[in-house]
């Protein structure tokens, strides 16, 4: 038991200075940001652009737009005087920050006077300091309007206060600090892969774990067969390797025949000649009503017979004329060379297998499971998957998929029952062969409530967590009651609400930043 406790004791040791590591390097990412000093005052997330006084402190303000996010902080706004807004802008497509262009800033009262000036480049990446000062007394609509490269977006806050001359915010008294609420600096989401989302109602469907692979389907591969027997060599001199991309028709292989076969398709290619001869010849009597439409069909239908065999004979040369007969192999589909069997001057046998060319523009999803679970969950309609290392999931009906059949089958030697889906691979992103979780989905929904992106839950001590984006700065800890769980969204029963924004690509990060034992981000003046 000592030994046991010895090594759960150096495993926590190695843990904690791993964590240490990536711990000084979000500290790093923080040195560099904005004073977040008590005098600064408390953020308000608001997705419908009301600025606030907070009792007269200072002022701050997160919003969403469908292209960005705004992060501000500013002192009370008071007629003519001046005031610093420091603006952060986030592109909510990747959430990076915006590092090029100008801003305008627009205050507009209510009786119509418009006050605006322009800042013409971010101070630094993310945020602009445009310095205002504001010539009315009033209660005000302000425009932040962004024209950049990035994007351009308008940012609109209504209810903005415009205070008189000699204006004092009255004391504000000190907010209890909320345990679950931690500072995560701009400078710092910036830095590492981040991602929010918007929690939406939406049904979350019956599921059932399973295993899976991502195989072909049988119409995505096929064997290169060689035409003829003789000596085989790559087509045009050229370098045939596996993973080489290939065009349906293209020939890859050059057959020089044995004796046998060339006098066959010397043959076959007299015989084509001949008919086609024979087609011309009907054809301009046919111009001076001297043949029968039979006779033209049956010389027809010859041609095309004899054209259908040398092409299958692969001496698509003799259809051209040409005195050096040849067997061509050509790719049925296109798609990658998987393998290649033969080599240049080697001997091969017609039907012998030259190459494999396979195709994995749409793939087979099989999911495997225990049969007594597929009893309670009903007609299978759908699934989701997550390739092993990754934390997407990905949905078979929104790649374009459906199930094989509704009936599971039978897997030899074992007591598990299978579930196939055929779904679109585009750009060819999944690899055949690759493993994945499934969830198996039923017909019916279990709950149509508040449902979160499985990618926001992590888990502490065994217990799902989930981080909050409350304020631009701010992320709060949640200890959600989980639901029904589809693979992708998961219910949530409690402890999250509709609308909020949870962090779904950064958390490990913010975990680590709870570690120190300092506040972080402190002395980041602007």
């Amino acid at each position: 038991m000592k030994h046991i406790h010895f090594l759960t004791s150096f495993k926590k040791v190695a843990s904690f200075f791993s964590a240490l590591a990536a711990l000084v390097y979000l500290v790093g990412c923080g040195e560099h940001g904005h004073d977040h000093s008590p005098d600064h005052g408390h953020s308000q997330g608001n997705d419908h652009g009301h600025a606030h006084d907070d009792h007269g402190a200072a002022i701050s303000i997160t919003q969403y737009t469908d292209k960005s996010e705004l992060f501000m902080e500013h002192e009370p706004l008071v007629e003519d005087v001046s005031t610093e807004l420091i603006i952060h802008l986030t592109r909510t497509s990747d959430f990076t920050p915006i590092t090029r262009g100008s801003l305008e800033v627009r205050v507009i009262s209510a009786s119509g006077q418009t006050y605006s000036i322009i800042d013409d480049a971010p101070a630094r990446d993310g945020i602009f300091l445009p310095v205002v000062s504001v010539p009315f007394t009033d209660t005000a609509r302000m425009e932040l309007r962004l024209k950049s490269s990035q994007l351009e977006d308008v940012q609109i806050l209504e209810n903005v206060e415009v205070h008189a001359p000699g204006y004092h915010p009255p004391h504000e008294e000190e907010e209890a600090e909320d345990p679950n609420a931690i500072s995560f600096l701009k400078e710092q989401q910036w830095k590492i892969e981040y991602a929010l989302e918007q929690v939406q109602s939406r049904l979350v469907y019956q599921a059932v774990l399973a295993t899976g692979t991502l195989s072909l389907p049988a119409s995505g591969e096929a064997v290169l067969p060689s035409p003829a027997s003789g000596l085989v060599r790559f087509a045009n001199g050229s370098q045939l390797e596996t993973g080489i991309e290939v065009s349906q028709g293209e020939i890859l292989f050059v057959i020089d025949p044995d004796a046998s076969w060339q006098a066959g398709l010397a043959k076959l290619s007299e015989d084509y000649q001949l008919a086609k001869a024979e087609l011309d010849r009907v054809n301009a009597l046919q111009e001076q009503n001297a043949v029968s439409k039979r006779r033209i069909q049956e010389a027809e239908i010859r041609l095309q017979t004899l054209t259908t065999a040398l092409r299958q004979m692969g001496g698509e040369a003799a259809l051209d004329g040409s005195a050096n007969l040849q067997a061509r192999a050509k790719t049925p589909l296109d798609g990658l060379i998987s393998e290649i069997y033969v080599k240049p001057g080697q001997r091969v046998e017609a039907g012998q297998a030259l190459a494999l060319v396979i195709n994995s523009d749409s793939l087979i999803l099989d999911a495997q499971t225990v049969p007594s679970r597929l009893e309670k969950l009903g007609p299978i309609t759908d699934a989701t998957f997550r390739p092993s290392g990754s934390s997407r999931v990905f949905s078979v009906s929104e790649m374009g998929g459906h199930v094989v059949s509704n009936t599971p089958l039978a897997v030899s030697g074992s007591n598990l029952a299978s579930v196939r889906f055929h779904f679109d691979n585009p750009d060819r992103q999944f690899i055949a062969g690759t493993r994945v979780s499934v969830q198996l989905l039923g017909g019916e929904a279990s709950s149509d409530g508040v449902a979160i992106p499985v990618a926001a839950i992590q888990e502490e001590e065994g217990i799902p967590i989930v981080y909050v984006q409350t304020e631009g700065e701010t992320v709060e800890k949640r200890y959600p009651k989980l639901g029904a769980n589809d693979g992708s969204y998961t219910q949530a029963l409690s402890g999250i609400e509709a609308g909020e924004r949870v962090v779904t690509k950064g958390a490990t990060f913010i975990r680590l930043s709870t570690l120190s034992t300092s506040e972080m981000g402190h002395g980041h003046a602007h």
